[in-house]
């Protein structure tokens, strides 16, 4: 199976089902244009996407201005209550959040 043909699988799943896809550790547009193509990016869906860079640069370029947030290193509770609020929430624009650390 080619990449594009693996990208569309992986995005007809997350419009069909409800999913949390966490992607740790996004460090250039290159990586991220690489790969979005597996997600139903600007689509209503129930699935949520978790994008995390430690470059706010990355996460400004690639994320709408609501979806957007900057958070010093979190502790065990904190992080626990921010998944919960993405998951459960989700955000404003198509389930993605892009997330610098």
């Amino acid at each position: 199976m080619k990449m594009d043909e693996i990208a569309k699988v992986v995005c007809s799943i997350q419009r069909e089902k409800t999913c949390l896809v966490i992607l740790d550790g996004i460090w250039t547009q290159d990586a991220w244009n690489s790969i979005k193509d597996g997600f139903p990016i600007n689509e209503e869906t129930e699935s949520r996407i978790l994008l995390t860079t430690r470059r706010k640069e990355v996460a400004l370029l690639l994320a709408s201005r609501n979806d957007y947030l900057h958070q010093p290193r979190l502790d065990e509770k904190q992080s626990q209550k921010l998944f919960e609020k993405i998951a459960i929430c989700g955000s404003d624009n198509a389930g993605i959040l892009f997330l610098a650390t």
